[in-house]
């Protein structure tokens, strides 16, 4: 049997990531604002983690979004 032991830093990222799906879930008038109150703050400290963010910033968490028919964000 194999074990996997991952460091701790790792799976703070993995978390992190993961619980950005749950904005999907929030009422969309709500999404921006916790985006900014509980995910930025935790933010992993790596130039993938900001372009990823950045992507869900322009592209559905921003008012002025790109996506189709100014659907909600997230």
């Amino acid at each position: 049997m194999v074990i996997i032991m991952f460091d701790t830093s790792l799976k703070k990222r993995l978390k992190w990531l993961k619980t950005t799906f749950r904005l999907a879930f929030l009422n969309p008038r709500e999404v921006s604002e916790s985006f900014v109150e509980d995910f930025m703050p935790i933010i992993p400290e790596r130039s993938a983690y900001y372009k990823y963010v950045d992507y869900l910033t322009d592209n559905y968490i921003s008012e002025n979004n790109v996506s189709p028919n100014n659907m909600v964000q997230f």
